[in-house]
């Protein structure tokens, strides 16, 4: 199974060394990796440059500033992986992170996604262990895809997505937050199978000052992230409780109750 891993960076000249050497150590080694430079002003893109120059699994792509979603959809065309992952440029990954991904999918046939454990870095220095239960197979429907503030719906980062048992089109809404979360519950709702497994193998920074700390949240990108959810809805029809229960949780995401 070749695995395509996207990499959007955006002002990250500090972090993005961390992040593509945790690539390039991986113990699994049949993967590609598209690195999308989201139009940084600072030395990011020598920096990629110079970290991947000699290893032709990276793809390189560089772009005027138009935000996550759209850096990340210009990865995933390029991609050519049976299954695709998504590392932020401020995180990091275990040496085995890809291993047991892949295994996982290998002993999961059926799953379309594969979620991990992950750490959690706080600017403070203290570190989180954010614990997705319960482990096994989650069908779309079951309510413990939303079970806590700390569930895997509003995150990509540290999970595995398995083409062909996706049947949809990966691809990001426009939106200028929340959008891992509108991403992950159009696969609910065409259906797809999680399967959450034990491993504890991303490292996830969560800076003050970062978009998703600091940003406001005005009435305009509620009506974005609700007409995304719409318009997936549209495509899938899922059930009822189903769009529902997606549907009070992106509310609460955009009042500002969920942690993500």
């Amino acid at each position: 199974m070749k695995v395509s891993i996207i990499v959007p960076v955006y002002n990250a000249a500090l972090f993005i060394q961390r992040c593509l050497q945790s690539i390039l150590f991986q113990e699994y080694e049949d993967w590609d990796c598209v690195v999308v430079d989201d139009g940084s002003t600072d030395d990011s893109w020598t920096r990629i440059q110079e970290i991947c120059a000699n290893d032709p699994r990276f793809v390189l792509l560089q772009q005027e500033n138009r935000g996550v979603s759209t850096a990340r959809n210009a990865g995933l065309a390029l991609a050519k992986g049976d299954a695709v992952c998504f590392v932020d440029a401020d995180d990091w990954c275990e040496p085995r992170m890809l291993a047991r991904m892949v295994a996982a999918a290998e002993q999961n046939p059926g799953a379309g996604r594969i979620i991990t454990q992950s750490k959690v870095h706080y600017q403070s220095g203290l570190v989180d262990l954010w614990l997705i239960n319960p482990l096994g197979e989650l069908p779309a429907t079951s309510p413990h895809l939303f079970a806590s503030s700390t569930c895997d719906v509003g995150h990509v980062t540290g999970s595995l997505y398995v083409v062909k048992n996706i049947p949809l089109e990966l691809r990001f809404p426009k939106v200028r937050l929340f959008e891992d979360m509108i991403f992950n519950m159009g696969l609910i709702f065409a259906g797809v199978t999680s399967f959450v497994s034990h491993e504890s193998v991303y490292h996830y920074t969560r800076r003050d000052g970062s978009l998703i700390s600091s940003a406001p949240f005005s009435k305009a990108d509620g009506i974005s992230c609700r007409a995304a959810l719409n318009y997936l809805k549209s495509l899938w029809s899922p059930p009822d409780d189903v769009f529902e229960r997606c549907e009070r949780f992106l509310a609460n995401a955009i009042n500002g109750r969920i942690r993500r």
